[in-house]
């Protein structure tokens, strides 16, 4: 790519060379034009663009002065104006076209590289920018517009990030990858039923792709639709049973009171987790719940065992040996309690 990029600069210095000599032998060129060459060469942009500018408001048609000021611009990152003088010059003469898309063609890929190489490095805010110049310079470069909308998501921007998937789409409308990044900003953008409709067309073609079924079990359980997020979460716990998802499947049934199943699954979660005493507290609650006042008691002592001073834990675990009939027990865990309060 970069060895394109210099056989690129190459051209269109060499094709400007050619240009430019011929209006020299010509006797068309102006001081204020070489000048501008000049200060181009000492790399001084700003004496150069204030030249060029002069020189080409006078002499509206010369072409090749039009493509050296679109270079001007390119190199102070002026892509608006590059791009004015590039039409210009080819509105004067369709000889320049081929020069102008090279011009074009150069600026766009050593924005794009800039881009790549500053989101590999997570710099995003960076390679926004330099994406964004790319799209500035040619709108249409599918390429370019894919990393302009994933830097746009990683800076959080998510409704330029869904315009321009969007767009993407218009031209490239069975882009699976590009689907798959538009659901997700739209999960973000709680437009979740735009997220569900992307989902389902991706798993029609690749039914265990385990990432687009878990957005869309969470995207049916925002919308409260249960019996599609249950399919969906039992699907997914049979492809990869990892403790979130059980854990999850779990919650679902918590929050749709059925305690039972979410007992059945937050135990299975156990088996696979490194942070034990949150699954306690849920297989505490839902036996609480479910009225299994035994199992309640069993794992609020699991917490108060890991953590001492969890006073909830305790003050659950009375609740537990109360609804038992522990007098005993209970006894001493409100002793513990009232310690806890007076220590306080």
């Amino acid at each position: 790519m970069l060895q394109e990029i210099k056989s690129f600069s190459k051209g269109i210095l060499l094709a400007l060379a050619l240009i430019v000599s011929f209006n020299l032998s010509s006797g068309c060129v102006s001081g204020g034009f070489q000048q501008a060459e000049f200060y181009r060469r000492q790399q001084n942009l700003e004496k150069a663009r204030k030249y060029l500018e002069e020189y080409v408001q006078d002499h509206p048609r010369d072409g090749a002065a039009h493509l050296l000021l679109a270079e001007v611009y390119g190199e102070s990152d002026l892509f608006r104006l590059m791009n004015t003088m590039l039409n210009r010059a080819t509105e004067i003469s369709p000889k320049f076209e081929r020069e102008a898309e090279m011009i074009r063609k150069e600026y766009w890929i050593k924005n794009f590289n800039r881009g790549v190489e500053n989101f590999r490095s997570k710099n995003y805010e960076e390679a926004l920018f330099r994406f964004e110049m790319a799209a500035l310079i040619d709108s249409t470069n599918l390429k370019g517009l894919q990393k302009l909308a994933d830097s746009y998501y990683m800076t959080a921007c998510y409704h330029e990030a869904a315009k321009t998937y969007e767009k993407i789409l218009q031209i490239d409308e069975n882009n699976l990858t590009v689907k798959n990044n538009l659901a997700e900003v739209y999960f973000q953008l709680n437009q979740y039923e735009q997220a569900i409709q992307l989902c389902t067309e991706i798993l029609q073609k690749k039914s265990d792709e385990v990432n687009v079924l878990m957005r869309r079990a969470y995207a049916y359980d925002a919308l409260d639709k249960f019996d599609e997020a249950e399919r969906d979460f039992l699907r997914l716990v049979h492809l990869k049973p990892e403790e979130r998802l059980l854990k999850d499947l779990g919650l679902l049934y918590f929050h749709h009171q059925k305690y039972e199943q979410a007992i059945k699954w937050f135990t299975r979660a156990l088996e696979k987790t490194d942070d034990p005493v949150t699954l306690y507290r849920y297989l505490g609650e839902a036996n609480r719940l479910a009225k299994n006042y035994l199992a309640m008691a069993k794992w609020y002592k699991k917490i108060v065992e890991v953590n001492p001073n969890d006073l909830t834990g305790w003050k659950n675990l009375a609740i537990a040996y109360e609804a038992l009939g522990a007098t005993d027990d209970l006894i001493r865990v409100r002793s513990q309690i009232n310690r806890m309060a007076r220590a306080n």
